[in-house]
């Protein structure tokens, strides 16, 4: 899920224990607009993602969460210097000087 509310990224605990992300723990919480504060159980500092094409590292804070279960933040936006394109449900990628474009 892609949230432009948030800085950071976010993978709940459950799903990087059930990838095998390996993350440092870290004390800390987390509050999102509308939701109660969360307990971040660490960090996984340079986590390899892969969204459509493109392949990447980003830092990801491991929290339980609720029924979604990953968020790209703003963070993530800026680095990879996304381009959204909501009314066709895309988002482009432009990295590395190439475009990727995925829905």
């Amino acid at each position: 899920m892609l949230d432009k509310g948030a800085n950071t990224d976010y993978i709940a605990k459950e799903l990087a224990d059930e990838v095998g992300l390996s993350y440092t723990q870290e004390k800390g919480y987390v509050k999102g607009a509308n939701a109660r504060s969360l307990h971040i159980e660490g960090v996984a500092q340079g986590a390899l993602i892969q969204i459509g094409q493109w392949k990447g590292k980003a830092d990801i804070a491991v929290t339980p969460l609720g029924d979604k279960k990953f968020y790209l933040g703003i963070d993530f936006l800026n680095m990879v210097k996304a381009l959204l394109v909501p009314y066709t449900n895309t988002m482009c990628i432009m990295e590395t000087g190439n475009l990727v474009s995925f829905p």
